[in-house]
């Protein structure tokens, strides 16, 4: 025979077995990402920055800023597009249309409990 649990136990293991599903804070859902800085977008609506070192190589790193997340992230951009990327990056930057494309370039966002969010530039084109 089972012994039968009080409702103040049952509640007790229940409100337990709910704490393990609460997140652990906002989780990133979007970022645009700029030669100076990434802009991330998190899941309460707030916004963060991710700024680009002076003189920043073809890969930095930091901590988000201006939001309540300050997690690390790592921006890598792509050194060798294919040849038809090249082509319009040229066409782009002969015509003195800096900015029209977005660059090319992995991020990645470490959580809290060490999850790592991965986000693609240009994003991906939705049908």
């Amino acid at each position: 025979m089972v012994p039968k649990l009080s409702d103040t136990m049952l509640m007790g293991v229940i409100v337990i077995l709910l704490t393990g599903c609460v997140a652990s804070g906002p989780r990133p859902v979007a970022v645009e990402v700029g030669r100076a800085a990434i802009d991330v977008r998190l899941s309460d609506g707030s916004r963060c920055t991710g700024p680009a070192p002076a003189g920043a190589p073809a890969a930095w790193s930091g901590r988000l800023t201006g939001c309540s997340a300050s997690y690390p992230y790592e921006v890598a951009f792509e050194t060798n597009p294919n040849i038809l990327r090249q082509g319009v990056e040229a066409v782009v930057e002969a015509i003195g249309a800096d900015g029209l494309l977005y660059p090319m370039a992995e991020v990645a966002i470490t959580g809290p409990e060490g999850q790592t969010w991965r986000f693609s530039s240009p994003p991906p084109q939705v049908d």
